[in-house]
């Protein structure tokens, strides 16, 4: 069977390699929100639901960085509320200066 990269491919049909990068970009993702990896079980039926609903295919999954930037919004409710380690993109607070 010879895999087309550019049309959506329902997950169940989705080759073990694709399915491979598309739970390690998750993982990146919420290692983005949160400190402490998902589990399969946490969130294993979210990712089947993500990927179905937005017709990802498999050369989405090949831009690493681009996926886990595409599902972080999705995965958002895994997120640990006020975790400045946990967020990139915050800018850095200016530290001032104490005087002794």
């Amino acid at each position: 069977m010879h895999l087309q990269l550019n049309t959506h491919i329902p997950f169940a049909q989705l080759p073990t390699p694709a399915r491979f990068f598309y739970w390690l970009s998750a993982t990146v993702a919420i290692g983005l929100l949160r400190p402490w990896p998902p589990t399969p079980e946490e969130i294993g039926e979210d990712l089947i639901r993500i990927w179905d609903e937005q017709k990802y295919t498999p050369a989405d999954v090949r831009d690493f960085s681009r996926m886990a930037d595409r599902l972080k919004p999705h995965l958002a409710k895994y997120a640990v509320k006020d975790s400045p380690a946990w967020f990139p993109n915050r800018p850095e607070r200016k530290r001032r200066k104490t005087e002794n």
